[in-house]
């Protein structure tokens, strides 16, 4: 379930197919706030699914409960909405969390997790990621550990891998043993 906080995802393609899945209706793409509306529908069920290869790489969906007014069960994308006449139907959510795909049906002692989230530009300096500040692409971001003293910030951390945000300023470190990490943002690509 979207919590206060958690935003939306922009740029995600959405598609509306007849109730069987087999006619593509319409697409769309969500906004800057992650949200999308099919207007104009005449009455009866149809499916709504996320095309997975919109989706910013190491998301893996979420588990939906059961919402009102629509037909979700426990299943993944894609829902099954029915709409009445002159109803709104508002509750084809779909929830994404970083996650290694090997660990959701599996997880456990050996599950590994991943840490992510986005470099952007904070046009009002509040700390915050508003809608409308953009991600920033191309800077490299550092994944450490710490070195054998088991501490950190100290001249014998490690470097255990690195990685670029990409267009819309996300990035991913995904399949990581339990642990505690910290992030760089490499200042001379930035």
């Amino acid at each position: 379930m979207q919590d206060e906080g958690e935003p939306g995802l922009p740029n995600v393609v959405v598609q509306l197919w007849n109730s069987d899945h087999t006619v593509l209706i319409e697409t769309t793409v969500t906004d800057a706030h992650g949200g999308y509306l099919f207007m104009n529908l005449m009455p009866g069920a149809y499916q709504v699914d996320v095309l997975d290869s919109s989706l910013p790489a190491g998301l893996t969906q979420t588990t939906n409960p059961v919402l009102p007014g629509a037909d979700f069960g426990n299943q993944t994308d894609p829902y099954t909405v029915n709409v009445g006449p002159n109803v709104e139907n508002l509750t084809a959510d779909f929830g994404y969390n970083w996650a290694s795909p090997t660990d959701t049906d599996n997880p456990g002692a050996n599950a590994t997790g991943a840490i992510g989230d986005r470099v952007w530009v904070d046009i009002d300096g509040d700390g915050n990621q508003d809608p409308n500040e953009i991600g920033v692409e191309g800077v490299c971001v550092k994944l450490i550990g710490p070195g054998p003293d088991g501490l950190f910030f100290t001249m014998d951390d490690v470097v255990l891998a690195t990685t670029v945000t990409d267009a819309t300023g996300n990035y991913i470190f995904d399949d990581l043993p339990a642990g505690t990490y910290v992030i760089v943002i490499d200042a001379d690509n930035f």
